[in-house]
């Protein structure tokens, strides 16, 4: 298992980062949306 960096567990920074993702892409469609509109 990998060893976890301060309070953070390998999981949580997945989740995270998965999270991030989530919310840039869906920021990305509203923009294009936007810019179409």
């Amino acid at each position: 298992m990998v060893p976890s960096h301060g309070s953070g567990s390998p999981c949580q920074y997945v989740a995270f980062q998965l999270f991030a993702a989530v919310n840039f892409l869906t920021f990305l469609q509203w923009m294009c949306h936007y810019r179409n509109s």
